[in-house]
């Protein structure tokens, strides 16, 4: 099951662009000059079963703009039914028309045409002649408008032509699309070709199901990352200043991890970031009070209090109940007083064997900043379009201010943050229980998560 597609137009009016965005694809060859696309090139879009969805072509431009209108001309005056068909046969192996023939080929063997033309430049003669061209062909066919930037602004008079010549016309901004767009692509391809209609749904269903279960992918392996940091230590002979830095460290080694592995789900090997806000420690105390994430302190030391009272009921659980909930509301309010003083306490340190060992401070606000960080890279990462190409482009400013809103967990529900600390809770035993882990709460976070990355 998949869809062909061949993307046509003029050299340098965004066609390689429009590919790289829709196979998501960073390595597609894309330049400033004119003709970088020398050959016509097979690209595939797989799902993460390694399926194929779409096969599409990228195209050099025309090549004998005159001479192949007037040979298609002449011959749909003579009756010639099937042109490309024709074209191809006619042509085949002659090295003059290798360009063209490579252009016509995977027309007559089906592959549906997108026709891109830029809005900065006005349309001429020659672009005429081409779309003429291609709705003699007879193929299912679609033009994109290519929105470039600029002063000049030609929309209008492209929107005339193609209407006339190709029919389906839409505006696309592949520096800046994502998967609404692509999704939206299929659907009007699906509209325009009958014969194909089903085939086209299936594949933008299952294109959609492929970036819905690879957003859940991406909220367990936050919640992993969750994990290791709550396990991970520092230790040092050198006191705990050096057992500290040794602690951050290995997160940070824990969060590149996590970042490194969510690009390659979703197929951006290139970005970067530039931000305090993901950059900074994970440890730094100011952190979250400089740049708005984590919890409130109220949220914080209720949250801890969730904690606490979960200790609470395993006292209970241990002594079949007769405790009369005694564990619970001690371990609550235990928690409630040990949150308030550990909120922007992220370390504890442990003395001992003539070394200090530091690990993360669960009862913290830490585990929450951590989320917070984890969400904001996921957030950005899935909006990246694969149509931008340039290292600057690709170099994304976080937001540095103090603004709450770059906390996401602020805006939970209780309900979810309560999931969110007793999993924590359960993370920071030293054996926490496997059905615990990988319970309950966990599908309420991750359904979460996925409704903070949705687009």
């Amino acid at each position: 099951m998949s869809v062909e597609v061949i993307v046509i137009g003029e050299t340098n009016d965004g066609k390689t662009t429009v590919v790289s965005n829709l196979i998501e694809d960073e390595d597609a060859v894309i330049g400033p000059e004119p003709g970088t696309t020398r050959k016509a090139h097979r690209h595939r879009l797989f799902d993460r079963n390694g399926e194929v969805l779409l096969e599409v072509w990228d195209t050099p431009g025309f090549e004998e703009t005159d001479e192949m209108h007037y040979w298609f001309t002449r011959q749909a005056g003579q009756g010639v039914g099937n042109l490309a068909e024709a074209f191809v046969e006619e042509h085949s192996g002659k090295a003059d028309w290798q360009r063209d023939m490579e252009l016509m080929r995977p027309i007559h063997e089906g592959a549906i045409v997108v026709y891109v033309a830029a809005s900065n430049r006005r349309p001429i003669e020659d672009d005429r002649k081409q779309l003429e061209i291609i709705r003699l062909t007879g193929a299912v066919r679609v033009a994109l408008i290519n929105q470039k930037p600029g002063e000049n602004d030609f929309t209008d008079e492209w929107v005339t032509l193609l209407q006339r010549e190709i029919g389906a016309v839409d505006t696309y901004q592949p520096m800046t699309a994502g998967i609404r767009e692509r999704l939206n692509l299929l659907e009007t391809l699906g509209r325009c070709c009958i014969g194909s209609r089903e085939e086209i749904q299936a594949v933008r269903d299952a294109l959609e199901a492929d970036w819905e279960a690879r957003l859940e992918d991406l909220a367990r392996m936050m919640l992993d990352t969750l994990r290791k940091i709550l396990e991970c230590r520092g230790s040092s002979r050198k006191g705990e200043a050096a057992s500290r830095d040794k602690l951050n460290r290995n997160l940070n080694r824990i969060e590149e991890s996590f970042r490194s592995d969510a690009k390659a789900l979703f197929r951006h090997r290139k970005a970067t970031f530039n931000s305090p806000v993901l950059d900074a420690p994970l440890t730094s105390t100011g952190m979250w009070k400089s740049f708005g994430l984590g919890l409130t302190r109220k949220q914080a030391v209720f949250a801890s209090a969730v904690m606490g009272a979960g200790v609470g009921a395993v006292v209970d659980a241990s002594v079949g109940g007769f405790s009369f909930l005694t564990g619970t509301l001690i371990g609550g309010a235990t928690g409630t007083f040990i949150g308030a003083s550990l909120i922007y306490s992220p370390v504890s340190a442990n003395f001992g064997d003539n070394q200090v060992v530091t690990k993360v401070q669960a009862k913290s606000n830490l585990p929450n900043v951590l989320m917070d960080r984890l969400l904001i890279f996921g957030r950005l990462l899935i909006r990246i379009s694969h149509g931008i190409r340039s290292e600057e482009a690709l170099r994304i400013e976080v937001d540095s201010s103090t603004d709450a809103s770059n906390s996401r967990l602020r805006n939970w529900s209780s309900k979810e943050r309560e999931a969110f600390s007793r999993l924590v809770a359960e993370l920071d035993k030293a054996n926490p229980r496997e059905d615990k882990v990988y319970g309950s709460e966990r599908e309420v976070l991750i359904k979460s998560i996925v409704r903070e990355l949705a687009i």
